[in-house]
């Protein structure tokens, strides 16, 4: 019985694994910036066009936390109560200033 619930489980999570790859993919070509942030606030995805505004690499994102990444003030202040909300199924739209180290300050609107 045990052996069947760990099968699946490594199933389950495998089957998890694709689809967010297949996510990955769909994101990568888009213009606008495009994250996918887990409960624990750590990046599981980061397109292309993010990474060019942060001026940053995948690997300086890809399973960071996203006060490393965007600054724990701005984490603090801004960005968590938002994630919080997101989590606990609410829909999350807010427009915030942030200061990009090559392209300066910017208005952003995050849905």
């Amino acid at each position: 019985m045990i052996g069947v619930a760990v099968s699946w489980l490594a199933s389950s999570l495998l089957h998890r694994a694709d689809r967010l790859q297949e996510f990955e993919k769909i994101v990568e070509g888009l213009h606008k910036m495009v994250v996918v942030v887990d409960r624990n606030y750590t990046y599981l995805i980061a397109n292309r066009a993010f990474l060019q505004y942060c001026g940053k690499r995948r690997e300086d994102v890809i399973g960071r936390h996203v006060g490393e990444v965007m600054g724990l003030e701005v984490f603090r202040d801004t960005i968590k109560e938002h994630l919080d909300d997101c989590f606990s199924g609410k829909f999350v739209q807010y427009e915030m200033t942030h200061r990009y180290p090559k392209l300066g300050e910017r208005e952003l609107m995050i849905e």
